[in-house]
């Protein structure tokens, strides 16, 4: 029996230096060691402590220093967003407003110059190409030139409707009489 004794004296020594030997989480900062807890309430301390330091950490992390503070950041971020989502469409609506002022400054200027509305878009164009290829020139300059060059494009045409043959006067011919001509043909 004496054998039982010594086995069951070994194992209490070797359980009992063990013991002493487990280290707290106190004596070695950042130990993975497994920390055993005598009650329920000193685990719940325990993993209270924690997450207040993780919360503190985060906080101070984002630069506040209260979990209030964080939700005010928060909804100035949200009325911000929502700003700059109402100044976005202001600035599409602005863009819009350019594009329709240039098209209607750009009419008014063809109508001012007595540009054959049919003929408008194709004066139009010549005048901006006549702009683009030359330096320090305004679209109105652009547009005398252009006229100046092409002048079909005019409300009077430089070429005469009616032509003298002789002592006759050849005259242009009414829509009535120019629908019948074809009429016959």
């Amino acid at each position: 029996m004496e054998n039982t004794d010594n086995a069951v004296e070994q194992t209490e020594t070797v359980t009992t230096p063990a013991a002493e030997t487990v280290a707290t989480p106190e004596s070695t900062p950042e130990s993975n060691v497994f920390k055993a807890f005598d009650t329920e309430d000193q685990y719940n301390k325990e993993v209270q402590s924690l997450s207040s330091k993780a919360k503190y950490s985060l906080l101070q992390e984002l630069g506040v220093k209260n979990l209030d503070e964080v939700k005010i950041r928060f909804n100035e971020l949200d009325a911000a967003k929502s700003e700059l989502s109402t100044l976005d469409d202001i600035r599409s609506e602005l863009d819009t407003l350019k594009t329709e002022k240039q098209t209607l400054s750009e009419t008014l200027l063809v109508t001012k110059m007595g540009v054959k509305e049919d003929t408008a878009a194709d004066f139009l164009v010549l005048a901006k190409s006549k702009m683009a290829s030359t330096e320090d020139m305004t679209l109105e300059d652009a547009m005398k030139a252009t006229l100046e060059k092409y002048a079909q494009f005019g409300g009077e045409s430089s070429t005469p409707l009616s032509t003298k043959i002789g002592t006759e006067k050849a005259s242009k011919p009414s829509s009535k009489d120019y629908i019948m001509e074809m009429t016959k043909l």
